[in-house]
């Protein structure tokens, strides 16, 4: 699937689901706006470490064969499970059998469902809270820019890499 420059929109859910990739056409625009995305590709990424898929919703669960790079453009984004419109799959958390970026770069991001890959790269404009278990077989890390790292969740990595100017902690 290739979201050429429209954005695609919906009050509640946008719900993709492919066997290879789900990218944009290499631009920085908003490519889903929306208050829930779940996305799903079977064989293949969602978004691209070159070119990350702009979205602009509240919730956002994933699960790829490959790598999921997203990039929150408005407000806060938190990590959840959703239900995927067409067939009907629970999506629980951010999932990759590749490496894993998420950022929130207007807002705080919120990660309350799990969230996995070979590398685990998650930001936000302010705050993170990782109430959940995020887990990278390499390196994970949790960028704050303007705020601080909290939460209960378990951390697992090689290298563990937490940046904030603020607190980290619970």
């Amino acid at each position: 699937i290739v979201v050429n420059g429209a954005v695609i929109q919906a009050v509640n859910t946008v719900s993709l689901e492919a066997v290879g990739n789900i990218r944009d056409s290499a631009n920085t625009n908003v490519d889903i706006n929306a208050s829930n995305f779940v996305a799903t590709s079977n064989t293949g990424s969602i978004g691209a470490s070159s070119d990350a898929l702009e979205v602009t919703v509240s919730n956002i669960s994933a699960q790829a064969a490959g790598s999921i790079v997203v990039n929150g453009t408005t407000g806060d984004l938190t990590v959840t499970d959703l239900t995927t419109v067409k067939g009907g799959t629970l999506v629980s958390g951010v999932n990759a059998g590749g490496n894993v970026c998420v950022d929130a770069s207007a807002g705080s991001l919120v990660v309350n469902s799990a969230v996995s890959g070979a590398n685990v790269h998650l930001a936000a404009l302010n705050s993170v809270a990782l109430n959940a278990n995020t887990a990278a077989t390499n390196q994970l890390e949790v960028l704050a820019s303007n705020g601080g790292i909290s939460g209960g969740g378990q951390l697992s990595s090689q290298e563990l890499i937490l940046a904030s100017n603020s607190s980290i902690g619970p």
